[in-house]
């Protein structure tokens, strides 16, 4: 097989401008002993030095960038402050929506709800609801891969913004937010 079949593809599962949430202290410092070798093209070398610091922080991606042998890095900024020095590999970073799965059912996990298939014919991604509905076709290059790169998206996505990753409408969203009635003007009698 190729090497350019093993890569990683450059597909981000966030967008410039998101707001996300830096993850657990643990989680980076593993993230940065893995990615730690001689090479001076080693990942960990783009990284940020304190990268443990910004556990748990909100941040918003200023950049998105492919690094050599595929891997998507971004650029982040604290809110409402400077840049934050170095690169930041996207499983340092979480769905900040996740947090509210508690809040409401949109808020969970997209991958429970959601499934990338290839078309029947081969020609394009479709991204499907747990029914089988059809709710958005993308013409990709390479569908195969394309197909495991947007499964592997909604692993890391909630339902929401998932749905605005992918530009798609989910009727059955609509719906329940429609039939979500409870403002405080409406619960007053």
């Amino acid at each position: 097989m190729p090497l350019a079949n093993k890569m990683q593809n450059y597909h981000s599962a966030f967008l410039g401008s998101e707001i996300v949430r830096v993850k657990n202290a643990t989680t980076l410092v593993e993230i940065r002993d893995r990615c730690t070798t001689d090479s001076p093209l080693s990942l960990h070398t783009v990284f940020p030095e304190k990268m443990a610091e910004y556990a748990g922080e909100q941040v918003q991606i200023t950049g998105v960038y492919e690094y050599h042998m595929g891997f998507v890095l971004y650029e982040l900024r604290q809110i409402g402050g400077p840049l934050i020095e170095g690169h930041w590999p996207e499983e340092a970073l979480q769905d900040q929506e996740l947090r509210g799965v508690d809040e409401h059912e949109f808020f969970g996990l997209a991958s429970e709800r959601y499934i990338a298939k290839p078309s029947d014919d081969g020609s394009l991604v479709e991204i499907r609801d747990r029914d089988k509905r059809i709710l958005c076709s993308l013409r990709m290059r390479d569908v195969e891969r394309a197909v495991e790169d947007i499964n592997r998206v909604a692993g890391l996505r909630c339902i929401f913004s998932f749905a605005l990753r992918y530009n798609f409408e989910d009727d059955s969203l609509e719906s329940h937010l429609e039939g979500d009635q409870s403002t405080p003007e409406n619960n007053n009698g």
